[in-house]
């Protein structure tokens, strides 16, 4: 599933935030896994250039094209 879309979290807690507005988060994934990253939500409104393609309607993240400063 596109692991980036808040459709497929909970548990999500805001641990720090970047220089741009992007907030980091920990978070658990509906099927029970646990991981740390952006939401594609926020990085659409701050940083559109860095989502990555839809996948069946579901948003995913270029983390390759997040600016951390």
């Amino acid at each position: 599933f596109p692991s980036h879309d808040n459709r497929f979290k909970k548990n999500i807690v805001k641990v720090d935030e970047l220089p741009n507005g992007l907030g980091l988060y920990a978070f658990d994934y509906v099927d029970g896994t646990h991981s740390f990253g952006v939401m594609a939500d926020e990085v659409e409104r701050i940083q559109p250039e860095a989502l990555g393609p839809q996948i069946s309607g579901y948003k995913t993240v270029n983390y390759d094209l997040i600016k951390v400063d």
